[in-house]
């Protein structure tokens, strides 16, 4: 064992368990660091008569950084990872319960949401991190469902996400379509006039001509300004005191651009 080091470079422990990666590199340990700094690993007590090396599947880049996590140190910094090698760290903390290392990515992770969200959904919805998965699941609106299948391995995760991708598509549907809601006979409220004004139906279509497709890319991307782009340059030519085109059209453009919002969460679907 005394050939193997710890990751630590400044580390004067003693190594008395050998680690051996995925990729065939041999890493030293500490038991009983392992066992005070982690919830996952065999007591030291339990391990005592171990000499030969313990094959784990992790890589050598993956178990290398996990045990730096593992002494009284300053951690490694894991933000400049590649998304791989960051979920394979975030997956081996949460696997091992490594408590400092579990916290470290779970920030860098949600740090960098917008590189990777449907992996980062995929990790939220594993470990039931929901503001990660309410903060990620925008951002996939505009994603298919097969890549979504294969990123989204649990079978209850994906329902959950088909369903708000589904809630979200029927609330688009009624909004850009100025149609009544399917469980109702009524017309949404700002669609609501005692007498259709002729300037509502060219400002409308006019709208809609502006709307690019896919339009699923255009919405779940959106801050607000490019819904609001929308609007710009096409104005009402009604003046009539009586008439309440103008009210309808702020209520339209508020249900466009409040869409995402007014969405139930993804995290509330992954309870049903």
């Amino acid at each position: 064992m005394e050939d193997t080091k710890c990751p630590v470079d400044d580390c004067h422990l003693t190594v008395d368990l050998i680690l051996k990666s995925s990729d065939g590199v041999l890493i030293g340990a500490h038991k009983a660091n392992l066992e005070n700094y982690s919830d996952g690993f065999p007591p030291a007590d339990t391990t005592s008569d171990l000499t030969e090396p313990v094959d784990l599947p992790e890589d050598s880049i993956t178990l290398d950084i996990l045990m730096q996590f593992t002494h009284k140190h300053a951690y490694p910094d894991i933000y400049p990872l590649r998304a791989l090698e960051l979920f394979s760290v975030a997956d081996a903390a949460e696997k091992y319960m490594v408590h400092s290392a579990m916290a470290v990515a779970n920030v860098c992770v949600r740090s960098k949401i917008a590189d990777f969200p449907s992996r980062a959904l995929a990790y939220a919805t594993k470990y039931n991190y929901t503001t990660i998965v309410d903060l990620a699941a925008p951002l996939t609106i505009a994603f298919e469902l097969e890549p979504m299948r294969a990123t989204l391995s649990d079978p209850r995760a994906l329902s959950a996400w088909v369903q708000y991708k589904m809630t979200y598509l029927e609330r688009l549907t009624n909004i850009l379509n100025r149609a009544p809601p399917t469980a109702s006979m009524d017309p949404p409220g700002w669609a609501r006039a005692p007498n259709e004004c002729q300037n509502w139906a060219q400002y409308a279509s006019q709208v809609q001509s502006l709307i690019p497709a896919p339009v699923l890319t255009f919405l779940s991307s959106n801050t607000g300004d490019s819904a609001e782009a929308l609007f710009r340059g096409h104005t009402l030519a009604c003046m009539r005191p009586e008439c309440n085109c103008h009210l309808r059209a702020n209520e339209w453009k508020g249900d466009i651009i409040g869409l995402l919002k007014h969405t139930p969460a993804l995290s509330t679907f992954l309870g049903r």
